[in-house]
Formats: C-alpha cells, sequence, structure tokens
C-alpha cells in the first residue's frame, strides 16, 4: 500500500492564511495538492466511515465555504439534509 503524502491545495493555504497569518511556516512545509481545493491529511486508519460521516463530508466539500465563519452554518445545512432523507 503505497504512503500517504500529506497535502494542502493553494487556495485552502490561502483561506487559512487570511484568518491565521501566523501558520504560513507550517502551511509553507506542507506540500500542495494537485486540486487547489483539496487537503489530504493521511489520518484515515481505524475503523469505516458511517453513512452519517460519508454524507457530511461529500456535503460539506459540495459548499463554497469562503471562511472558517460559514462552515457552521454549512455544517448544520448538512445534518439537517441528512435528516430531512431519513
Amino acid at each position: 500500500m503505497p504512503r500517504c503524502k500529506p497535502c494542502v491545495g493553494a487556495d485552502v493555504k490561502k483561506a487559512i492564511l487570511e484568518e491565521v497569518p501566523g501558520l504560513k511556516d507550517v502551511l509553507g512545509k506542507v506540500a500542495d495538492c494537485e486540486d487547489p481545493e483539496g487537503l489530504e491529511l493521511c489520518g484515515r486508519t481505524g475503523r469505516a466511515r458511517s453513512a452519517y460521516t460519508e454524507h457530511i463530508a461529500s456535503c460539506m466539500k459540495g459548499k463554497k465555504i469562503k471562511s472558517f465563519g460559514e462552515a457552521p452554518a454549512a455544517m448544520r445545512a448538512c445534518a439537517a439534509e441528512w435528516r430531512a432523507r431519513k
């Protein structure tokens, strides 16, 4: 199995640095993802993800979140979609 290489997309880095400029040195050490909106942290070990987790992940990726302040509202909307489909 190939070893995972953590990466952060250029657009994601830009958004993070707008919110937390002090992370410039840390983010500079992380490779850029091919997808400018991508993020790979290589932390997926252990048990399989639940259907709810999969739904939330795909839903959040589909949202165009421009700052960290928009994430809670997007998460609530994704959770509401999950409850509505049950």
